[in-house]
């Protein structure tokens, strides 16, 4: 089965594959340029500091089966989502 791209809302990229663990880059916009090419709107470093916090906090809910996740953050939000039936490696 090929990998599958899946782009969020604000320009950041998930890929699944199978039988290969999945390197996540995560940060608060270091290159503010190039994202906002993407599409997303510039924010200010605390806001930037804020959706990385809020964007760990999604994905650690992400991982380890249980009950599809919801989440209404200030800069994500998701309804329904069905967690990963394996535990997330820690962040």
């Amino acid at each position: 089965m090929p990998a599958r791209r899946s782009t969020g809302p604000h320009g950041h990229v998930a890929v699944t594959a199978i039988r290969r663990p999945v390197l996540l880059g995560i940060g608060a916009g270091a290159l503010w340029d190039m994202i906002v090419k993407l599409g997303v709107p510039r924010l200010n470093g605390g806001s930037a500091v804020r959706a990385m916090e809020e964007a760990i906090t999604l994905i650690r809910a992400m991982g380890g089966g249980g009950d599809p996740v919801s989440f209404d953050g200030q800069f994500y939000q998701v309804s329904g989502l069905d967690p990963a039936p394996v535990a997330l490696p820690p962040i």
